[in-house]
């Protein structure tokens, strides 16, 4: 009886002991590498999601969308248009150069010509906002035009001195030249991927000056020219130029409009108050676009159909700079996903040695060491040849200052998680 209840505990102590051995060795291991394998798909999914398309808006059917200048009751915005009853033709060129985020140089042209008799006087044109401006100077047929600061509901603004235009079919040319701080802001409808933070994308808006227009006519072609220079990034060309502020098709409204019925008196009228669409948007008018190089080009025609209120150029990182953090993740998973048993093969004949002996160890820490060093090849090749093809080093705090803090560093060390995790795992397989 004695010998028969010393078996009873002796099993009942070996159940939990081997349950306890499967859980380090099978679940703890293999969910590791399940979850470092998951770990860049999710992260791939997610940039293949957010970069096509790059922005979404709150609706998809664009090609419907509604002017909120053509809406009834809409407090007046700020236009690239002034219409005017005098017979005349006016085109205006900005050309910008853009070599960082700190200041850029604008040189602002307008040609304004008479096509029949008249006269048309230019009266406290403003251009510019005074804290924006580092340096200034303005010409109205190559001499020197006066201008001043004017305050409006606390806004500072630069104002050219009055001037008239009168002779007919003379070429009026007046000048801005001007280095400015440039308006940076972070883009609303920008997809972000998750690795990224908010430097990810900016939004830079440059001047918008009022260019005159004569009624039920469209002005000749207007241009924009953004020489950009800086490192890592580019426009996106779509998103960028001249824009204008929009709210979705008028069959989506219901979702969006609210009305309200309001009593004055008993025996008197229910005006109804409408609220419209309030998720508006800014999105680029009628336009061309073209890029040549480092040459960014926008080209229109302004209207009365065809107006804007602002300039912006959307700024995102280069396609080769964001292939980067996922090299560092792909390439170590596919590595790990055809090679599994990479490193294993001396690993398999040390599993006899029950003893832990240096020896042992020195070889678990050779192994691992192998298995870094493959994993970081495809990475290490891959920003060789980007340095070769003339992407400098420094894109490391390009990328380091575009993306949170903890996925940066877990980005560079996934090739030493996996390794360890892979091999570990592969050693319980082989045990």
């Amino acid at each position: 009886m004695p010998r028969r209840k010393a078996r009873r505990r002796k099993t009942k102590g070996a159940i939990p002991k081997f349950l306890s051995k499967i859980y380090r060795h099978i679940i703890r291991w293999r969910t590791l590498m399940v979850a470092l394998y998951v770990f860049p798909s999710i992260l791939l999914l997610d940039f293949l999601i957010c970069y096509f398309p790059p922005c979404t808006y709150p609706t998809t059917n664009l090609k419907d969308i509604v002017r909120v200048r053509s809406l009834e009751n809409q407090p007046p915005l700020i236009s690239s248009v002034s219409f005017v009853d005098v017979p005349i033709n006016t085109k205006q060129r900005i050309g910008v150069t853009l070599d960082s985020l700190i200041e850029m140089d604008v040189e602002y042209t307008e040609e304004i010509y008479l096509t029949g008799y008249g006269a048309l006087t230019f009266i406290n044109t403003s251009f510019l906002s005074f804290e924006e401006v580092l340096s200034l100077t303005v010409l109205f047929e190559g001499r020197s035009l006066d201008y001043y600061c004017f305050e409006n509901e606390g806004q500072k603004y630069y104002v050219m001195e009055n001037f008239t235009v009168i002779q007919k079919e003379k070429i009026y040319k007046f000048e801005i030249f001007s280095t400015i701080k440039p308006r940076i802001r972070a883009s609303k409808f920008i997809n972000t991927p998750w690795i990224f933070n908010e430097n990810y994308a900016r939004v830079i808006y440059l001047p918008l000056a009022k260019i005159a227009v004569q009624t039920n006519k469209s002005s000749d072609l207007c241009t924009i020219s953004v020489n950009m220079d800086i490192p890592y990034r580019r426009i996106l060309m779509d998103e960028s130029g001249w824009t204008d502020l929009f709210v979705c098709p008028p069959y989506e409204w219901k979702e969006w409009v609210i009305e309200a019925t309001f009593f004055w008196e008993e025996t008197g009228p229910k005006p109804v108050i409408r609220v419209l669409p309030s998720r508006s948007f800014d999105y680029s008018i009628e336009q061309e676009s073209r890029n040549e190089k480092n040459l960014y080009i926008f080209s229109t025609h302004f209207s009365e159909d065809n107006i804007a209120s602002k300039i912006s150029l959307l700024l995102i990182p280069k396609v080769e700079v964001i292939l980067i953090p996922l090299i560092f993740l792909l390439f170590p998973l596919f590595f790990n996903f055809f090679y599994p048993n990479f490193g294993h093969e001396k690993n398999s004949k040390m599993k006899n040695n029950k003893k832990k002996t240096s020896e042992g160890r020195t070889h678990i820490i050779k192994a691992i060491s192998t298995r870094i060093f493959w994993l970081y090849t495809g990475p290490i090749l891959s920003l060789v040849g980007l340095f070769v093809t003339g992407t400098p080093i420094l894109v490391f705090g390009f990328i380091r200052e575009i993306t949170n803090p903890f996925m940066f560093w877990l980005i560079l060390i996934y090739p030493i998680l996996l390794a360890f995790v892979s091999y570990f795992s592969g050693k319980d397989v082989c045990a």
